[in-house]
């Protein structure tokens, strides 16, 4: 991939608006675009980027083949979301008239807070908070409407979320599929806000998000939805996993950062929500980081008192791996970069419980998930999944090598910069301007930022 083209994508989207930044995309050629089309459909920006050139009536900048391949993934993304939408109608009317208690978690209920437009998101589950007294009722609704329940890994928490995939999975798409209607959908059941103990963070989360639930609405729905301070913190508590297992769609930040932006002002919103997270240090931290990454890649105001300003260690950490990997670390292509692994040291306080971790994560040896099954009972789809699913593996062999090496590289560094004196801390970017800190740029951008 092209990095300088992801970054001009990147600054193309903040929520400070494109005003010139668009005219850069016009440098590139159109290999560059093609190289960078795979990260481009994984970032979740494919569809983003296409709906700001329209805004700004600048599609011109764009190579012409590159323009339609954005179009026609737009016009699948919408054919998709018409299905999605009476899939999940079905599932949560099933839901109501077996009696479970549940609200609906990000997808649908981000609209419009969070996005304008539903058929700009890629989408390919449904998340339910689900009490746990409606657990096995909802296991025999989703059952009986098609969904198989997923098989957990051995060694997981049973707590863990559960996961139900429809019809027959095929994880190994083409980039234009990932817009079809074709791909099967998941539904997943989380049973509290945080539910990752394994990665050594234990998190107090609120346990009245059921009760405070409110009904949200979107074309003609109606269903139950967090509370506006608990749905941002899930938010933010979904991004932390993503970063914590080294991978997470720029588009999640984005979301967040037009939230931070047309919530600036409200001051009694940002009581409420400070009440929820400030008796836990754990949740402070976590959502200072998510909110400064929202930051750093969209340029989105940071409330009072969540800018990672606090004088212990572990904000000082948090602020110096933000200026120093943060763009780096989201460019990344999907699987993603170890180098999260420098994050995640920070919450885990037991040296011996962090040595496993790092252990498991950095040399895992459990048996790889099923990226790809047959879509037909016949020997020609049997002969593709099977060579997919090797194409898989190899490909995380490749990650958790190159991920090794990596981490081991830049751990002492990092160790060494946080033994120094005076971590720096602070805006990522400064009020007054909305520019960058010149620590926080890609090599080439250094010296040559407009």
């Amino acid at each position: 991939m092209n990095q300088d083209l992801a970054l001009a994508i990147l600054r193309s989207l903040t929520v400070a608006g494109p005003r010139d930044k668009l005219q850069r995309l016009r440098s590139f050629s159109h290999r560059d675009w093609e190289r960078t089309f795979p990260w481009l459909d994984e970032s979740g920006l494919a569809l983003e980027l296409l709906n700001v050139l329209d805004r700004a009536n600048a599609r011109g900048v764009l190579p012409p083949s590159i323009e339609k391949d954005l179009s026609v993934r737009l016009a699948n993304n919408r054919q998709r979301l018409a299905a999605m939408r009476s899939e999940f109608d079905s599932i949560n009317r099933a839901f109501e008239q077996a009696g479970v208690d549940y609200a609906v978690l990000k997808g649908f209920s981000l609209v419009p807070a969070y996005t304008p437009d539903p058929s700009l998101r890629s989408q390919h589950d449904y998340d339910y908070l689900v009490d746990a007294s409606s657990l096995e009722t909802a296991r025999q609704v989703l059952r009986a409407a098609g969904f198989h329940e997923k098989v957990q890994r051995p060694g997981l928490d049973p707590s863990d979320t559960i996961e139900f995939i429809g019809g027959l999975a095929n994880c190994s798409a083409s980039d234009e599929e990932w817009y079809s209607a074709r791909i099967p959908r998941r539904v997943e059941l989380h049973l509290s806000l945080w539910q990752y103990d394994r990665d050594g963070i234990s998190l107090q989360t609120p346990k009245d998000a059921l009760v405070r639930k409110r009904y949200a609405g979107w074309d003609g729905l109606r269903f139950p939805a967090l509370a506006g301070d608990d749905a941002l913190l899930f938010h933010c508590l979904h991004a932390f996993h993503h970063v914590l297992d080294y991978w997470c769609r720029p588009s999640c930040f984005l979301e967040i950062a037009r939230f931070l932006a047309g919530r600036a002002s409200d001051r009694e919103f940002w009581d409420s929500f400070r009440s929820v997270v400030n008796g836990t240090e754990n949740l402070l931290d976590i959502v200072g980081l998510i909110f400064r990454l929202a930051s750093q890649l969209f340029e989105a105001p940071i409330p009072q008192g969540f800018g990672l300003a606090g004088a212990n260690r572990r904000s000082r950490a948090l602020d110096l791996w933000v200026r120093r990997y943060g763009i780096e670390w989201a460019l990344a292509r999907y699987p993603g970069s170890k180098l999260s692994l420098l994050l995640h040291q920070e919450f885990v306080e037991d040296p011996s419980t962090w040595r496993e971790i790092r252990r498991r994560r950095l040399l895992p040896f459990h048996g790889l998930d099923r990226a790809a099954e047959p879509l037909e009972s016949n020997m020609k789809s049997n002969w593709k999944a099977e060579r997919r699913q090797w194409g898989f593996a190899i490909a995380r062999i490749r990650h958790h090598l190159v991920g090794l090496a990596t981490y081991a590289w830049h751990a002492p560094g990092w160790q060494r910069r946080l033994r120094r004196k005076g971590a720096p801390t602070g805006s990522v970017f400064p009020a007054r301007d909305g520019v960058p800190a010149a620590d926080c740029l890609l090599p080439s951008e250094k010296g040559g930022a407009q």
